[in-house]
């Protein structure tokens, strides 16, 4: 078998997969899980781990980091302004959206990020969701997007 004809027949426009969601869920044969295993690129350890199509990776993260420069820079800006933080800004929001059925359907990733929302604002949550919590490194924007969506 070949996995790249497979892939082409079967899921032609798949550029960003996980394990357990997408293989599993859509029996792709070994073969084809250990091909994209050892050719694409490995973007997290969620679901199984997160597989991104090279060029469809290198395309994501050269678009991704001046818009990520851009936002940071805005941040300081404002900050360097002595524009007020909000330290209730998404709390009500997350402490309310616990309460919804899609709160129960959240993986335990995103509940980690709405209850550091809920109970320490949206500030800590950004940060929170940009930290590997395995590791402490800091999450490029691409990968911290494949964890929390």
């Amino acid at each position: 078998m070949d996995p790249q004809k497979w892939i082409q027949e079967n899921n032609p426009n798949c550029r960003l997969l996980d394990h357990d969601l997408t293989m599993e869920r859509y029996n792709y044969p070994k073969e084809v899980r250990n091909w994209i295993k050892d050719n694409w690129i490995k973007v997290n350890d969620e679901n199984g781990g997160t597989y991104h199509e090279p060029e469809y990776h290198k395309k994501r993260t050269q678009k991704q980091q001046p818009l990520l420069h851009q936002r940071e820079q805005k941040h300081v800006e404002n900050i360097e302004e002595g524009e007020e933080k909000d330290e209730n800004n998404g709390k009500a929001f997350a402490q309310e959206y616990k309460k919804t059925p899609f709160y129960d359907a959240m993986d335990n990733a995103n509940k980690k990020g709405i209850d550091v929302m809920a109970s320490q604002g949206m500030e800590t949550a950004v940060k929170h969701m940009f930290t590997d919590q395995k590791t402490g490194r800091t999450l490029s924007y691409g990968e911290m997007r494949t964890r929390y969506g």
